[in-house]
């Protein structure tokens, strides 16, 4: 992946995503090189520091959000998320289908598909 690539996805700019790429670079939890293709670019990748870190930062969000949700909703509550959990995941998985099948005839610009 690139800086460029990542910035888009995390919604930053690339230059103030160079600071933080500098220090997950200082701390070993990636790893920068040029690519093979074009020179010009750089390509980033985790480390095995990095994979175990963010690792790590998804248990404890994880173990947060279900303490969060043990505390503040009632079973019944749960219940209901559990459902409302299940209908998005199915939506999202509609959706991956659905892109793996548009042809860009499908789509409009931007890769969106058009509205219903």
């Amino acid at each position: 992946m690139t800086p460029s690539e990542l910035a888009a996805i995390e919604g930053l700019q690339v230059q103030s995503l160079t600071r933080v790429l500098n220090e997950l670079e200082e701390q070993g939890r990636i790893r920068r090189s040029r690519s093979e293709v074009d020179a010009r670019r750089q390509n980033i990748v985790l480390t095995d520091a990095g994979r175990e870190a963010l690792q790590e930062h998804v248990r404890d969000g994880n173990r947060w959000l279900a303490k969060a949700l043990r505390q503040t909703l009632s079973p019944a509550e749960r219940g209901m998320l559990q459902i409302a959990a299940g209908l998005i995941e199915q939506v999202a998985t509609a959706e991956v289908a659905t892109k793996a099948r548009s042809t860009p005839a499908h789509t409009d610009a931007e890769g969106a598909a058009p509205p219903l």
